[in-house]
């Protein structure tokens, strides 16, 4: 590794670090639906709409466009902050 490449490797990490913290800021920002509906959906294993639907009383039907919504909402607030 050269001097230049652990430099740049470093500038790197911290854009990716200040990216990931925008993230977290405006999720925290979305609505307590959202927020609850998309950690629920990124468990691992993923959960099936089943239990979506349980777990947060959500019609089956209404998982999709919400979670579309949500990540709608989430992508708009990161593109005016400049963080996409």
């Amino acid at each position: 590794r050269t001097p230049e490449q652990t430099v740049l490797d470093s500038e790197e990490a911290a854009a990716q670090s200040e990216r990931v913290r925008f993230l977290w800021q405006e999720f925290e920002a979305l609505g307590e639906r959202c927020r609850q509906l998309l950690r629920v959906l990124i468990a691992s294993p993923p959960p099936s709409y089943q239990e979506v639907s349980a777990a947060l009383g959500i019609a089956v039907g209404s998982i999709g466009p919400m979670r579309q919504r949500c990540l709608r909402r989430l992508r708009a607030r990161l593109d005016a902050r400049g963080a996409l």
